[in-house]
């Protein structure tokens, strides 16, 4: 089965830098946004990573912010979904 059978949604190429950002912001991984679309996205990493159960996606050009669970990985891909609406960075004071 491809990973695309039973999408609601065709994905969208992208190649836009994101960060993977700890719901208390001590750690930050660095990513390439592959795909994006409504409420998913596909982010490679330069390497293994262990994930936090809470983390967000930044999508850096962007300066917003998704809650996101991990769906699926294989290698250094990780298919993420988002819970919810991105929200904007705010810069810290």
């Amino acid at each position: 089965m491809r990973h695309d059978e039973g999408r609601k949604e065709q994905r969208k190429k992208a190649l836009k830098d994101g960060k993977l950002i700890s719901a208390d912001m001590a750690t930050m991984v660095d990513v390439k946004i592959r795909d994006f679309s409504a409420g998913v996205a596909r982010v490679e990493t330069s390497g293994p990573i262990k994930l936090p159960q809470n983390f967000s996606l930044l999508i850096v050009s962007e300066k917003l912010l998704y809650a996101a669970q991990t769906r699926w990985r294989k290698g250094n891909l990780i298919g993420l979904e988002f819970k919810g609406k991105p929200r904007p960075l705010r810069a810290q004071s």
